[in-house]
């Protein structure tokens, strides 16, 4: 139990840094947990709903038929794109509308009573209807498929979502790109250039690889699958180019996930295989026939995460 309030309090801290390396939370706090809902009117300009419902449906990802959902009669996460909407549905404590006002450009998520949910306020990204619904579908699969509905590494809920050397891990994620691009002919050839790669990653970066892949890689993948961005990849490239710039890690790791998925074709159990904590990295990796990299992320389950955590 102990571990587990431990993880849980690294999960919040090392989800803060995903999301500001990502470009999400420029210069605010995050604070994980998921909301519940109902139909309203916006509050967040013209155009802009005050609320969504995002379904994570075994359509996309088989393992979430396996999701604990707080209430099962309501399996979805619901997506506020105001504070005011967010403290009104959820009936929240006066202390935490300064909390939520403050970050104003930040990713609110967690469990509420028995609602799961997430605010996304950041003008730039709440605006664009594409952009917002992406970033809803992404962060409603962190929370309700990788905290909800599988096992979670504990050793990935420690260290840094920044690299050490920058220029070595985007080489790293080229060299994935080139792999997942190359013809099954030449698989050899790219197993030797994926290990050289990853061979000249500090350790520290070699974990960096191997978590931001089980983190991003599958939640990027089921948003990417959503809006039909496989059959449609321009409007998939379009949206990412509109949320950041010059990190390779989202777009490659869609990419591998549908090589992977192409692969296996209708046997989906490789996401079972990410869902049990292994690393997307390494189910890539064995899928094209290369060896796989160490992980040893030491598994646990979180059955709880606060929307926000209130003295």
């Amino acid at each position: 139990m102990q571990q587990r309030r431990r993880a849980k309090a690294r999960a919040v801290d090392f989800l803060r840094q995903m999301l500001r390396l990502a470009g999400f939370l420029p210069a605010a706090a995050l604070c994980l947990g998921l909301l519940g809902c109902a139909s309203m009117t916006s509050d967040a300009g013209a155009g802009v709903p005050a609320m969504e419902r995002v379904e994570v449906t075994p359509a996309q990802w088989l393992p979430a038929a396996n999701i604990a959902w707080p209430d099962p009669a309501d399996p979805a996460v619901y997506v506020y794109y105001t504070p005011d909407a967010a403290i009104r549905e959820l009936e929240l404590p006066a202390s935490a509308e300064a909390v939520l006002h403050a970050g104003k450009n930040s990713i609110f998520m967690g469990q509420q009573g028995n609602k799961l949910a997430v605010l996304l306020q950041r003008p730039g990204f709440v605006s664009d209807r594409e952009v917002r619904t992406f970033i809803a579908l992404h962060e409603s699969f962190h929370l309700a498929a990788q905290f909800y509905g599988g096992a979670v590494g504990f050793s990935r809920t420690t260290g840094t979502s920044v690299p050490e050397n920058k220029a070595l891990t985007d080489a790293y994620w080229h060299a994935v790109k080139q792999a997942v691009d190359s013809s099954v002919g030449t698989k050899n050839g790219h197993c030797s250039a994926l290990a050289d790669r990853y061979g000249a990653l500090s350790d520290a970066d070699r974990k960096f690889v191997v978590d931001r892949a089980f983190w991003e890689w599958p939640a990027e993948y089921f948003a990417r699958s959503r809006i039909d961005g496989y059959d449609n990849p321009g409007r998939y490239y379009a949206i990412r180019r509109r949320m950041s710039e010059g990190d390779e890690l989202y777009v490659v790791g869609s990419e591998a996930m549908g090589r992977v998925a192409s692969i296996y074709g209708e046997d989906r159990s490789w996401q079972a295989r990410v869902a049990s904590g292994e690393s997307a990295l390494n189910v890539l990796l064995d899928a094209l026939g290369c060896p796989k990299v160490p992980d040893n992320p030491g598994l646990i389950r979180v059955d709880h995460v606060d929307f926000v955590a209130l003295d």
